[in-house]
């Protein structure tokens, strides 16, 4: 226990309280006790809602942001790794996939506890502001644990890379069992170190007295999730110094190893081919690469220390300990964007391209989308008064387009949306200057937006259709003379689809109309505790949520079927075209492809009648 002058000291110190310390609730005079349940369930919401509110939004928002484009890279290395892995990388591509999966639990760790590290006098608090609060402080300290255990297995995978590009270079001929013993090797590396997890969760659930005079001197309450890291403590110590060396001591053998990499180098490189040289260049340059950024986690440590040891010499120096976790995480993010980058096949997946062709036709299809009304005039002005013949179908679709963009784009002008999560509601607040005409006017606004998204989708399906078919015309000439000898009926046939596409999907403007006028008594709870004015236009979409995430006890969730299906039909309409356009674009490669080969071959038949024409003439001569 801290003495009562240092508790002052340190309530002098600190200057961010917290107003839910002593939040109670009003007693209810309902007789039903179905009404005090669902009184009771409000009330905790809207406690969790504002302690999240509570405790800088910044941070958890950050933290989320970096982790979602985290896990979307990882995912995306993780798919290329699946699909473009060529044959002499299968071996190093195992170890590659596994640090990707493992940079993606690490970063879904992170999202999950969003752990805020302060400095308690000798202590360390974690404060955690994820959705892992909702199911208790274990679980938090199970995330947190995980975090811990990918740092240690992340650095050691990067130590296995260099270690096999060592001996790919000194090993002249390939083994058979290679494969198999790098597998077991990463298997060793991910099973050993998770006994990391535990023993953190161990170490944070601890019972200490530090915790009870941190909740009362930052005027924390029971609600927040929050666990200790004592380094005082002989266990503690054991655990955090176990995963400091796991990390630290595969860093500094990967720059040693990067050396002898480089040397050896040196050495071969005469007698290596061309191709071989630049892929091993590339793959010593990938890992030179991801040792950089393996360093954010050792800077991180470096900072927290700095932060322990100043914090309690000079009480009043800024603390920067909040940005450690967040930090450290850095390496699981840019880890997978330089392998995307340095990777040729890598990049070639995220491109769409195929190192197969040296020969690339351009496509009509690679024009930018515009992302202003202003572009979006000036591009269907374009459609209107500079499309040649050939591309007269094609210019029907890519205005129908343009007039959906441009729509969508007035809409988002005009509602200015801001969504916000409140309990199992979505919250709609207009900001715009529909706001001044009602609320029915903002309400068909933005189902006009939601429609926009579907057309858009479904056009540049159709777009992909109608190029796939121009395609297969030119493939087979046979059929274009016998079908489609009047391009009149093809510029008809899809302008039909045009309007059918629109009017198939306008009735969801009336539709979310319905939805958002649903009137609940959330929009009101939603509207005093937001402080908000009575001519304060508010939408609210109900949707299912896991009720337990929020209340430990017993409750019925009352959700809204129409509303789930009308969100579940506009999200089909939209993914299930841009799917669909990337299955028929990799058929369009193809089939483009073909094409290349074939004018190849014709070109090359010309020349070489051209010759045998010039030799008969030479030899005439003679």
């Amino acid at each position: 226990p801290i003495s009562d002058q240092n508790l002052t000291q340190y309530r002098n110190r600190t200057s961010r309280t917290c107003s839910l310390a002593h939040y109670s609730t009003r007693p209810t005079t309902s007789n039903s006790l179905e009404d005090n349940r669902n009184h009771h369930f409000r009330i905790r919401s809207i406690s969790h809602y504002r302690s999240m509110e509570s405790t800088s939004p910044f941070f958890t928002s950050f933290t989320l942001s970096l982790g979602s484009v985290g896990f979307v890279a990882n995912v995306i290395l993780i798919l290329a790794i699946i699909v473009r892995t060529p044959e002499h990388m299968r071996v190093y591509s195992r170890i590659l996939f596994a640090s990707a999966v493992c940079d993606c639990a690490g970063v879904v760790a992170m999202m999950l506890s969003c752990t805020k590290e302060k400095i308690f006098f000798t202590a360390c608090i974690l404060e955690f502001h994820g959705p892992c609060s909702a199911f208790g402080v274990d679980f938090c300290a199970v995330m947190f644990g995980v975090q811990e255990h990918m740092y240690s297995a992340t650095c050691l995978l990067l130590n296995l890379s260099f270690a096999y590009r060592l001996y790919v270079l000194r090993m002249k001929s390939q083994r058979n069992h290679e494969e198999i013993i790098v597998i077991l090797i990463i298997i060793a590396i991910i099973v050993v170190n998770s006994l990391v997890v535990p023993c953190y969760h161990f170490a944070l659930m601890r019972d200490d007295p530090m915790v009870g005079q941190y909740r009362e001197v930052r005027a924390v309450g029971l609600e927040q999730a929050i666990a200790i890291v004592q380094y005082f403590e002989l266990y503690t110590y054991l655990i955090c110094s176990y995963s400091m060396l796991t990390s630290a001591l595969p860093f500094i053998a990967s720059f040693r190893m990067r050396r002898i990499i480089i040397a050896e180098m040196k050495e071969v490189q005469d007698k290596m081919s061309t191709s071989t040289r630049g892929q091993h260049d590339m793959l010593v340059k990938a890992l030179n690469l991801q040792l950089l950024v393996s360093s954010f986690f050792l800077v991180g440590c470096g900072m927290f220390l700095f932060n322990l040891i100043v914090l309690n010499l000079i009480p009043d120096f800024p603390e920067t300990t909040e940005i450690v976790v967040p930090f450290c995480n850095l390496q699981n993010v840019i880890s997978a964007f330089t392998n995307l980058y340095m990777i040729t096949p890598y990049r070639n997946f995220i491109t769409c391209s195929s190192s197969r062709t040296t020969t690339k036709e351009v496509s009509t299809f690679n024009l930018s989308r515009p992302s202003n009304d202003v572009t979006e005039v000036a591009v269907m002005m374009a459609i209107f008064f500079r499309t040649p013949t050939h591309m007269r179908v094609y210019s029907c679709i890519l205005c129908a387009s343009a007039a959906s963009d441009l729509i969508g784009l007035i809409a988002m002008i005009i509602t200015v949306t801001k969504e916000r999560v409140f309990s199992t509601a979505c919250m709609l607040e207009f900001h715009g200057v529909c706001s001044s005409m009602g609320a029915d006017f903002c309400y068909y606004i933005f189902g006009v937006q939601d429609c926009m998204f579907s057309i858009t989708s479904i056009l540049l399906l159709l777009s992909f259709v109608y190029r796939l078919d121009a395609l297969e015309i030119k493939a087979n000439r046979k059929r274009q003379q016998s079908e489609r000898s009047n391009k009149t009926d093809i510029l008809s046939v899809v302008t039909f689809k045009i309007l059918t596409v629109i009017f198939v999907n306008s009735p969801l403007i009336p539709l979310y109309y319905r939805v958002i006028s649903l009137r609940e008594p959330i929009v009101e709870e939603f509207t005093v505790f937001r402080g908000y004015e009575t001519d304060q236009i508010i939408g609210e979409i109900s949707c299912e949520v896991n009720v337990n995430s929020y209340l430990l006890s017993g409750l019925i969730q009352h959700t809204d079927p129409f509303t789930l299906w009308v969100a579940i039909y506009t999200s089909l309409t939209s993914s299930i075209p841009f799917t669909g356009s990337l299955v028929v674009r990799k058929v369009i490669e193809k089939l483009e492809h073909v094409k290349v080969l074939i004018a190849f071959g014709v070109s090359r038949k010309k020349r070489c009648r051209g010759l045998s024409a010039q030799l008969q003439k030479i030899s005439t001569k003679c």
